[in-house]
């Protein structure tokens, strides 16, 4: 068990924010309502959670790719791989990754640099670097999730698609061994509907969609896997249009955090990939 201070949603009235633009200096400005909450740690308890159970689910792949550092290698190699992970975990017939993201930045070195660079004084600068995300959050809203599914398929494949359960799944691994800045997860079933708040985001170079932030309240659960190696994958749920609501998760609330007892320890390096998950086979 840690204690952390994690950051969730603000009112606007209260100095919180209706819209953000990602990589941006204006981004690292954000309010939240910061809360300390207790994270528990799975580590040797990993098989008692479950994408349908939990929405989040820890396992292991060895990959080929090592390094991440080539582009055409990850999507020649590594898509593959995981979309084959995903596949057998959770009997899906389609898998489509229709993104990655690589973080090797200290969070800490980019919030200096906005805070005390003049360069950074325009809210709309770019921010190359990218290090952890520090606000809990799902990757999609439901909208935003229909905005996915349509602009990364044919618009008659996509209609088509839609009439069967679909998913979006994270898959996120460590580069290289682990300890600060790990990702905490919060049990989708001990989060309300009406506490997950819809925020449009840009994203330069690509269409725009909403996230959802998630407004605080004590009963929500937090588990975290201490000391992840690249062998160590971790599956988490950011929309499933299963028709089981009350038995099968849908959602999973996420962000990195700062463990006090690994500050000072090297910058954390991950890979996230954004999939596309279908069963063909029936609507469940």
């Amino acid at each position: 068990m840690v204690q952390a201070t994690l950051n969730f949603y603000l009112e606007p009235e209260k100095g919180g924010h209706a819209y953000f633009s990602v990589g941006t200096a204006g981004s690292y400005r954000r309010k939240f309502d910061q809360k300390s909450v207790e994270i528990t740690d799975i580590n040797g308890l990993e098989q008692d959670y479950t994408l349908e159970t939990h929405g989040f689910q820890f396992c292991k792949q060895i990959l080929s790719e090592k390094t991440f550092q080539d582009e055409v290698i990850i999507r020649s190699t590594v898509y593959g791989e995981t979309e084959s992970l995903i596949k057998n975990i959770t009997g899906a017939t389609r898998v489509h990754i229709f993104e990655h993201s690589i973080r090797r930045a200290s969070r800490e070195a980019i919030q200096k640099k906005v805070d005390t660079d003049p360069n950074f004084n325009d809210d709309n600068t770019p921010v190359t670097d990218v290090g952890p995300a520090r606000v809990v959050h799902t990757d999609f809203s439901d909208e935003g999730a229909l905005d996915i599914l349509h602009n990364n398929m044919p618009s008659d494949l996509a209609a088509e698609l839609a009439q069967k359960r679909w998913s979006i799944i994270n898959v996120w691994r460590p580069i290289k061994p682990i300890t600060k800045d790990p990702i905490t997860v919060c049990d989708s079933f001990s989060v309300e509907d009406d506490d997950l708040i819809p925020i449009p985001m840009a994203i330069p170079g690509k269409r725009p969609w909403s996230v959802n932030y998630l407004r605080y309240r004590p009963e929500q659960a937090w588990y975290y896997r201490s000391a992840m190696t690249p062998e160590d994958v971790l599956l988490f749920k950011n929309f499933d249009s299963t028709s089981k609501r009350e038995t099968v998760a849908k959602r999973v609330p996420h962000t990195s955090f700062d463990d006090a007892r690994t500050r000072d320890d090297a910058n954390r390096e991950s890979i996230e990939m954004r999939c596309l998950v279908f069963w063909e086979n029936g609507y469940s």
